[in-house]
């Protein structure tokens, strides 16, 4: 009998167990600098330097959602300064996407389908519409220095629409650096 009821103990753990559930790794926050060009038939932004916050919720399959936040300079051509010369003003705006990892090794390139909007800080009435949003795209490559620590660099597309103005389109690209947990 004694030898019998640790046998028995062992075989009801092994049989109600619970399956193993890992949950490792599933977030991340980052940074990222990256350059965007917008681009449109009156358009007087040349280019911008975006400076990136990001962070994702990996979901499942192969899948994650992510958010960006950039706060960027931009070159405006005209209307800046005092002489209506050019000049440096203030963006930002944020992309919220989801993004598919075709593998989950240490490299791992992805594809992403995000809503994207972009909000310029200048005077609109003599520049043009101040925000603006639509769908877009990125294509990307991660590389994982260590188990929660990866490098990363991205393309992306985006296409903005905005009432009483013609389409812009937006592309560029950047690095960025991550930190998994």
């Amino acid at each position: 009998m004694m030898k019998t009821l640790p046998l028995l103990l062992v075989l009801a753990v092994v049989l109600v167990g619970f399956p193993a559930r890992a949950q490792f790794s599933n977030r991340s926050i980052g940074v990222g600098l990256s350059y965007l060009k917008l681009q449109a038939d009156n358009e007087l932004i040349d280019g911008a330097v975006p400076l990136t916050l990001q962070t994702s919720l990996y979901v499942d399959n192969g899948f994650d959602i992510y958010l960006q936040v950039p706060l960027m300079l931009m070159w405006q051509r005209a209307f800046v300064t005092a002489n209506n010369g050019p000049g440096w003003v203030l963006g930002t705006g944020g992309n919220l996407g989801l993004r598919y990892f075709f593998s989950e090794e240490s490299v791992r390139p992805w594809a992403g389908l995000e809503i994207a909007g972009l909000y310029i800080f200048r005077d609109s009435a003599v520049a043009g519409a101040a925000g603006m949003g639509g769908p877009g795209a990125r294509v990307g490559l991660d590389y994982f220095a260590s188990d929660s620590v990866s490098i990363g660099a991205q393309v992306f597309f985006d296409l903005f629409i905005t009432l009483n103005e013609p389409l812009r389109l937006s592309y560029g690209g950047g690095l960025n650096a991550t930190a998994h947990f």
